[in-house]
């Protein structure tokens, strides 16, 4: 979720560059190019303005022949004034026509060849258009070029992130869908568990019992003690919503605790040994490893556990490491392990012999029971490998 969110937050900074990059980008094209254009258009309207002025000006020089053609046309009509000054005025006065005639047609000439229009509403344009890229500029603190690629890099992120956000979605579709099938399942094995547990409790009170355990109580409880049925609020895990745990008390009169903290080694080790002989017809695999199963046990308990081995191996192969005699005794096979120095090398080697015969078992057991091998000791061997304490 943290992941998304970030996602998402990085998806809006990148919509924000993208639209501001894209917005002041799109109308400039080639910026330099917008900087002449800009330049070239500043400058027709320099020329367009003077000439508006100068014809403004023609205008109003025209008012002032007119203005001067009558002034002189009332200095001819007064009727004192001398011949010679009245030819003179008359001449000046057509010489002032004559020049107001060619000064009006060249001046018309002059101005048509100048443009006349108003560019201020396109220089405008253009000049907030460069002034958005050179604040971009300014904040990005690179070139219109590292706009552009800017742009770019924005805009190839957003369809990364499209893309990653399709996959998450996918993703998140997939998980759900699994997670509605594994609840299913641990809301079924949760049932499967309560429905089982007399059963299952009653069963394994009895396997313990038989391999000396009888004075203790063995309580299966399932934790966490859901008393309605389980909500998808709660947490799955490898054991579903619950898992099952083993309690034991050594006598009545204690209190149960859970097994795995207070049971000694002897005991631990039979109660693995109960566990696989009821699971015995459900375990996938076809061997099963003991080693040391009869560490903290001896006497009676020792030969219980020989009886149960023996009869968990009429359907597993079973590989037993084992130090007491009254195990190996009821082994089908037996094997031993030896330990040599060898002294110009000086390294240790570790062999792992069979006992193919009668004889060599005999001499093992002897070991086993620490007595010596003898004409007698191994008489009490046989004995004993037929049965006998």
């Amino acid at each position: 979720q943290q992941t998304t969110h970030e996602d998402s937050q990085q998806k809006e900074f990148l919509n924000y560059t993208v639209s501001e990059l894209s917005k002041a980008l799109k109308h400039i094209g080639d910026y330099s190019g917008l900087k002449q254009k800009l330049s070239a258009l500043e400058q027709a309207q320099r020329l367009s303005e003077e000439a508006m002025h100068f014809d403004a000006v023609k205008r109003n020089q025209e008012k002032n022949f007119q203005e001067m053609s009558h002034i002189l046309a009332n200095i001819k009509q007064i009727p004192s004034l001398e011949a010679t000054l009245k030819k003179n005025f008359q001449v000046h006065s057509e010489q002032i026509e004559d020049l107001q005639v060619k000064l009006s047609s060249q001046l018309q000439t002059s101005i048509a060849m100048l443009s006349l229009k108003d560019y201020k509403s396109e220089i405008d344009e253009i000049q907030g258009s460069l002034a958005n890229v050179e604040a971009l500029e300014r904040k990005y603190k690179t070139s219109a070029t590292g706009l552009s690629q800017r742009l770019q890099e924005a805009e190839k992120k957003l369809a990364r992130l499209a893309q990653a956000s399709e996959g998450y979605s996918k993703l998140k579709k997939s998980y759900e869908e699994a997670y509605t099938k594994a609840y299913a399942l641990a809301a079924e094995l949760h049932e499967k568990r309560i429905q089982g547990l007399q059963n299952f409790y009653g069963e394994l009170q009895h396997e313990i019992e038989g391999l000396g355990m009888s004075g203790g109580r063995i309580e299966v409880r399932i934790k966490p003690d859901i008393k309605e049925k389980p909500s998808k609020n709660m947490k799955l895990q490898a054991t579903g919503f619950t898992k099952v745990e083993l309690y034991y008390a050594a006598s009545p009169e204690m209190q149960a605790k859970p097994f795995r903290q207070i049971a000694s080694g002897g005991e631990l080790s039979r109660m693995m040994l109960a566990l696989k002989s009821m699971l015995a017809t459900q375990l996938l695999v076809s061997v099963i490893v003991f080693d040391e199963i009869d560490s903290g046990v001896g006497g009676k308990t020792a030969l219980l556990l020989a009886s149960r081995l023996k009869r968990l191996a009429t359907t597993k192969q079973l590989l037993v490491i084992t130090h007491l005699p009254q195990i190996a005794r009821s082994a089908d096979s037996h094997f031993t392990i030896l330990k040599s120095l060898l002294e110009k090398e000086k390294k240790t080697i570790t062999s792992v012999l069979h006992l193919d015969s009668f004889e060599k078992r005999l001499a093992e057991i002897c070991r086993m029971l620490g007595r010596s091998v003898s004409k007698e000791n191994i008489a009490f061997a046989k004995k004993f490998m037929d049965g006998e304490e």
